[in-house]
């Protein structure tokens, strides 16, 4: 999923159990939503102004990437806890896998 074509787009293997209470958060701090799904609670959690705050109240299994164009960036997270941990791996340009 992406916010638009030129801005962010999200890669991700999760199961929030709490995404609905996050989605909840977010419409009443103004933001919009044109699904009910975790995925778009996740992107607009990205935000900068946000993440800080929202990223730990994240619960379920999940690992995901986001790829922000507009700042060339990529973020990467998985859950903190052993049990529900999923995998993560990146593979760089070079060819060099990485795995967490």
């Amino acid at each position: 999923m992406w916010m638009s074509p030129s801005e962010r787009r999200l890669f991700l293997t999760a199961r929030f159990t709490n995404y609905r209470e996050l989605h909840q958060e977010l419409e009443a701090d103004g933001f919009e939503f044109k699904s009910s799904s975790d995925t778009e609670v996740l992107l607009n959690l990205y935000l900068p102004e946000m993440a800080r705050r929202c990223f730990p109240a994240l619960n379920g299994m999940f690992a995901f990437a986001i790829w922000d164009a507009f700042r060339n960036r990529l973020f990467l997270a998985r859950a903190e806890s052993a049990v529900a941990r999923k995998p993560l791996h990146m593979l760089r340009p070079e060819g060099l896998s990485a795995r967490e």
